[in-house]
């Protein structure tokens, strides 16, 4: 834990079953130089350590291209898409309904 008693845990790349379901969203054919594998687990690293995108880890693709996928999922809705399939697929795990029976709205 750190001085404000949040537990800090370790970064982990993405496993084959997480890629596949993450995968399944990124459906972008397009000629590209870096894996797109490679490209979520740069943005997930950053998100994890904090770190500012010019001191992205060297094992990753440069910042700039790491950004650009970075904003460009923004723009197409990917995260969100992500969110609401991570939602789905624990809601599943628990044996619960898919959708949500009940919506809170806060005005």
């Amino acid at each position: 834990m750190n001085k404000l008693g949040y537990m800090i845990t370790k970064f982990h790349e993405f496993t084959d079953y997480q890629w596949v379901i993450f995968g399944k969203l990124l459906v972008i054919q397009e000629k590209r130089k870096h894996f797109l594998r490679t490209i979520l687990n740069a943005i997930f690293w950053i998100n994890n350590t904090g770190c500012q995108w010019r001191n992205l880890d060297s094992k990753y693709p440069s910042w700039q291209t790491v950004f650009y996928h970075f904003t460009r999922f923004q723009r197409l809705g990917i995260w969100e898409q992500f969110q609401d399939s991570l939602v789905i697929s624990e809601r599943e795990i628990q044996r619960r309904n898919a959708s949500t029976s009940m919506v809170a709205i806060n005005r």
